[in-house]
Order: C-alpha cells, then sequence, then structure tokens
C-alpha cells in the first residue's frame, strides 16, 4: 500500500467516524426531556473505550472547528430561528403553561391594581419603586429560566432556584430601562419613538403595554414591543454569565458578540405578528380600561406579554446553541 493509499484510507475513518460523532449528538438533542432529566443529576460512570486501533491521525489546522460559513447559516434566516423557538416551547408545554400561570396571575392582579389607580389620578406616573422591582425580578426569573433551556435545545430541564444568571439580567434591564429610555425621550414627548420610550421607562408599571390605557398614537403602540425589546437587548453581552459558562466567558463572548446583529433580526421578526396584534386591540382596551374593566384587559394583555418575553429568551437561548454547536 502506498503512502497516498495510506493517507486516504486514514482520511476517509476520520470522516466516518465525525459524521458518526454529529449524528449521535443530533440524536441526543432531539430526545425526550423526561428521559434526559434523571441522567443529567447522575455522575457519569461510562469508562473510556479502549481504541479500535492504534491509528495515528493527523489533524489538519481547524479541522474541529466548524467554518464560519456554516456556523452563521445557522441564524441568518430569521424564520428559520423562530421556527426553532416555537418548536423547543412546543416541546416544553407543560413548563410553558405551568410557569406562565404564575407570571399571567400575577402580573395580570398588579396591572388591574395600576390601572384602576392611574385611572383615578388621569394616568400620573408615580414611582413604586418596590412593585417595580418585584416585577423586574420576575421578568428576570423567567427570561433567564428559559434561555438555559434553549442553550440545549429544550432538553434541559428549568432551574427552578436563583443564579447569577436571574441577578445579570435583572441589573442589565433594570439599567439599561433607567439609563437608555431617558436618552431617546430626553424629557420630550413628540415622536411616536420618544413616547414608545417613555412608556417603556415606566414598564411594567402602567401593566404590560402602558400604550393601552390611553389615547396612545397608533405609531406609538406599534414601536412599544420593539423598545421592549431592545430594553432587554444588553443580555446578549453578558450570555455567559447567564448561561452558567463562566470559565469561557472571554473566549465565547467574542466569538457571540460579532454575530449579536442576526440574533436581534431575529427577536424584531417574532415580535412584529405581537406588535400588530397589540395595535389591532389598542381601541377597545382603551374603551374597557375606562370603562372600569381593568382586570378583564390585564388577563388579556399578560399573556401576550409572556408569550412575547419567552420567545425572546427561547430565540437568544437557541441563536447561543447554534453558534457553538451548530450540527446540533
Amino acid at each position: 500500500m502506498t503512502q497516498e493509499q495510506g493517507g486516504k484510507r486514514i482520511r476517509g475513518l476520520y470522516d466516518a467516524l465525525t459524521d458518526l460523532g454529529e449524528e449521535a449528538s443530533n440524536r441526543i438533542a432531539l430526545r425526550p426531556s423526561d428521559l434526559l432529566d434523571p441522567i443529567e443529576s447522575k455522575p457519569s460512570t461510562a469508562q473510556p473505550e479502549p481504541a479500535a486501533a492504534d491509528v495515528s491521525v493527523r489533524k489538519s489546522p481547524g479541522a474541529g472547528t466548524p467554518p464560519v460559513t456554516r456556523t452563521l447559516s445557522q441564524i441568518a434566516n430569521p424564520f428559520r430561528v423562530c421556527a426553532s423557538a416555537f418548536r423547543i416551547i412546543s416541546n416544553r408545554r407543560p413548563l410553558f403553561f405551568g410557569l406562565g400561570a404564575v407570571f399571567v396571575t400575577t402580573l395580570s392582579i398588579a396591572s388591574s391594581l395600576q390601572y384602576d389607580a392611574n385611572l383615578a389620578n388621569g394616568f400620573a406616573y408615580e414611582p413604586k419603586p418596590l412593585l417595580q422591582l418585584f416585577l423586574l425580578g420576575l421578568l428576570a426569573y423567567v427570561l433567564c429560566g428559559w434561555i438555559r433551556v434553549a442553550r440545549l435545545g429544550g432538553v434541559r430541564p428549568f432551574k427552578k432556584g436563583l443564579t447569577l444568571g436571574h441577578l445579570t439580567i435583572a441589573v442589565v434591564v433594570g439599567s439599561s430601562v433607567y439609563f437608555c429610555a431617558p436618552i431617546i425621550h430626553g424629557g420630550r414627548f413628540e415622536t411616536d419613538l420618544e413616547l414608545a420610550a417613555g412608556l417603556t421607562e415606566v414598564w411594567p408599571y402602567f401593566g404590560p403595554y402602558g400604550s393601552m390605557i390611553d389615547s396612545t398614537p397608533q405609531g406609538a403602540i406599534l414601536l412599544e414591543p420593539f423598545m421592549q425589546a431592545a430594553a432587554l437587548a444588553p443580555i446578549l453581552l453578558f450570555m455567559p454569565l447567564v448561561v452558567g459558562e463562566y470559565q469561557l466567558m472571554t473566549a465565547r463572548w467574542a466569538i457571540f458578540v460579532v454575530r449579536i446583529p442576526f440574533v436581534v433580526v431575529s427577536v424584531l421578526v417574532a415580535i412584529v405578528p405581537i406588535a400588530v396584534l397589540i395595535l389591532i386591540l389598542a381601541d377597545w382596551s382603551y374603551r374597557e380600561i375606562a370603562a372600569g374593566h381593568g382586570l378583564l384587559i390585564a388577563c388579556i394583555l399578560s399573556p401576550i406579554c409572556y408569550c412575547q418575553i419567552v420567545i425572546t429568551a427561547v430565540i437568544l437561548g437557541d441563536c447561543y446553541r447554534r453558534i457553538f454547536n451548530p450540527g446540533s
């Protein structure tokens, strides 16, 4: 056997083993969570397999790293990313509805009380820091939990305890709302963008969508969900902390940050139907709140807000997974 034939044989063996490894990873990622959850909690007792043959394979530079074009193709199509996010949510329906019941009930009651108070004082903004901090913590809990679930394609169990990721999201979102929104409107509300930024600054004091409780211009109503998404966007800069991969913070941040525009586009595409829906409901919502039916409106808007938050979180986590595990 010539040296050239031997090299081709070794290369073919390497390619075959690589394909088997990718196929195994794909099958593991697609298995139901109830089969994998108990396994994750047990220590690994698997023994290393003996080498089938003493074959020395020389790895070419960059052979183990997926090409950049392949990595980008995983997140460059926003419709594909959105479809993947919906598939993950569908596979975790008990979690979606169980956590949603807690979130929607809490936000509906708090919003209903605020609607009544705001209606009595002419919708004048009276800061209530404790209420806003509580709702911010609830928002961070839902976001962090779903991001971590989507990080492994939906097979990761939901982490019920508090982590550094929850604190990171609360601080980042709170800071972006507190500091960035005033820069946009600067005390002025002359344009729809400035008004939407002002509503986001007091979010969720006026309920899931503050523009729905007053005769707000249609442009501001349409922009409000996108402004809320913009308030969540800085989370992308701290994803290693959110998903718990602290030891790889520098390397993964450097790889992930240049692909953030693709993730942002996917989030904006997913929010378009939500923005259109609240625009359709706006006039009816304003009339019902003025008639004293605040609880009804809160119970309708809170699930919409919950869906927006979950979809955003799953897209963030799933894009992070696709960038570092493009074959999964």
